[in-house]
């Protein structure tokens, strides 16, 4: 498997330099040992059978290898879809103009962000009982009752909890005084009845970005997963994970924002423009993740503690904290190891690779998408 450097097919004044260098190397193949050779116009790799017999030859590529964190196969780690069913893994609800059901225009009331985001309804201010909210195309005014709405989250940008108390947007699931401007539609009662199933079929403990591609490099994303103490609605930015305890979806939150899941992740990203990645649900599935639900009473008590330490707390943007790397960072996978028995990683020294390879990949990302 090969891949030029940048200026290596510039023009054609080299090409019978690399072909011969190709050459060369498939009459040695069967005397090399497997790795990757650099040469003065090309990187190649020298792959074994069983190598190439799988399913996807990207990560032979130079450049592209699997960081992975290897997990123990073993009854203390299972698919994620076995923690929370198969049918536990489903996207948010689809969240634009287009839409009869939960259309962009009279569906969430959002609080200001601190990074770039576009908002229908703004809140603009919030009690025990009433959201004032404001609409940013029309300038319309609000004030819709607590008892009809629920828990929503837009996007995973400006979030820098993973607990996010209160909840940075709202979903509205019923009519409410003075709520023509609100709907801009003739049959609102019409919509609420194709609503309210789909929202309450889309709720989940926790959220996973990337549905719909998230910016990894973006100083507005700090984390993946997020848990807001109870079901939230997400749009479609978001895989919503469905779990009935809450003390294993804190437990879950805390693992998907490990670095160990992170390497499994990255591997199993899906590209799209530039830094912006994703993840199918047929990646999910087999994610490996803790078995929460068979714990020692021990293991429960230490994740709960942890969970309260670190969730409410701001973190760094995203690459910050592995370049740092961040103490909060060092905090999460050397506690998570310690609890979960993963012996090799229980100190930042041990670490310390995990990082680097993360940096090199997000950095790689930044690098492609700058050109």
């Amino acid at each position: 498997m090969v891949k030029p450097p940048s200026t290596a097919l510039n023009g054609l004044d080299n090409r019978g330099e690399i072909v011969a260098t190709l050459k060369d190397a498939y009459t040695n193949s069967g005397r090399s040992e497997p790795g990757v050779r650099g040469e003065k116009l090309i990187e190649y790799r020298v792959a074994d059978r069983a190598e190439l017999l799988a399913a996807d030859w990207v990560p032979l590529l130079p450049g592209e290898e699997r960081i992975a964190v290897e997990l123990p196969r073993s009854p203390a780690f299972v698919s994620l879809s076995e923690l929370v069913g198969e049918d536990g893994i489903i996207q948010g609800i689809r969240f634009e103009g287009s839409s009869d059901t939960v259309n962009v225009k009279n569906t969430i009331v959002s609080r200001k962000r601190d990074v770039g985001s576009r908002l229908n309804w703004l809140i603009t201010g919030e009690d025990s009982e009433f959201v004032l909210a404001q609409s940013q195309t029309t300038g319309a005014e609000v004030r819709i009752p607590i008892a009809a709405v629920e828990p929503a989250m837009r996007t995973p940008a400006g979030q820098t909890k993973m607990l996010i108390s209160p909840p940075p947007d709202y979903a509205v699931r019923s009519r409410f005084p003075g709520d023509e401007s609100f709907w801009d539609d003739p049959a609102p009662d019409e919509i609420l009845l194709r609503r309210l199933d789909h929202l309450r079929s889309r709720e989940g403990r926790v959220l996973l970005a990337g549905r719909n591609h998230v910016n990894f490099l973006s100083e507005g994303t700090h984390h993946l997963a997020f848990t807001a103490g109870g079901p939230i609605v997400p749009t479609w930015s978001f895989w919503s994970l469905k779990i009935e305890d809450q003390d294993v979806a804190n437990a879950l939150c805390l693992w998907l924002n490990s670095s160990f899941a992170f390497t499994h992740l990255f591997d199993k990203r899906i590209i799209g423009t530039g830094v912006y990645v994703g993840w199918l649900k047929s990646d999910l599935i087999d994610l490996l993740v803790p078995d929460l639900r068979n714990l020692a009473p021990a293991q429960r008590t230490q994740l709960r503690a942890l969970f309260e330490k670190l969730a409410a707390t701001d973190w760094e943007p995203l690459l910050a904290q592995y370049k740092l790397p961040s103490e909060r960072r060092v905090e999460l996978d050397t506690t998570l190891a310690k609890i979960l028995g993963l012996k090799k990683w229980e100190s930042r020294e041990s670490l310390s690779p995990v990082y680097t390879a993360i940096v090199s990949k997000l950095e790689t990302l930044r690098d492609v998408e700058s050109g």
